[in-house]
């Protein structure tokens, strides 16, 4: 299971952004955060493929999750527990080669999403 936010777990910066300003602004190791695709976004989206950075999607549906593996996406990130089993066991049969992120507000979490089998989580900051 990935943790991303802990404070003795390295992992890379999540950093969402809305422009390309933005891009330049975070550090090497970021994984860019997207919203779901858009007219608005796809520029961003196209400009993370073609120069080969990182990126995530939040997502708040099955079908949220199958389009952002289909766009190449690293990690998706959904905030809603309730749909981890679903969201995960899709990644799992489709073998997405995205990672599942659930959004987490305490460490309290982590044992119930790992016994889920969930890719990972992310404590809230």
């Amino acid at each position: 299971m990935l943790i991303f936010g802990h404070k003795w777990i390295e992992s890379p910066v999540l950093t969402k952004i809305t422009t390309f300003e933005e891009i330049k602004l975070t550090p090497p190791n970021s994984v860019i955060i997207l919203d779901m695709p858009s007219d608005s976004s796809k520029h961003l989206h196209q400009h993370c493929k073609e120069n080969s950075v990182p990126f995530a999607f939040i997502i708040s549906s099955l079908t949220d999750a199958v389009i952002a593996s289909n766009l190449g996406a690293s990690y998706a990130i959904c905030s809603d527990r309730n749909k981890a089993i679903k969201l995960q066991k899709l990644a799992n049969d489709y073998l997405f080669d995205m990672k599942m992120l659930f959004e987490i507000s305490s460490y309290d979490e982590i044992e119930a999403l790992a016994e889920l089998g969930v890719d990972g989580v992310i404590l809230k900051n």
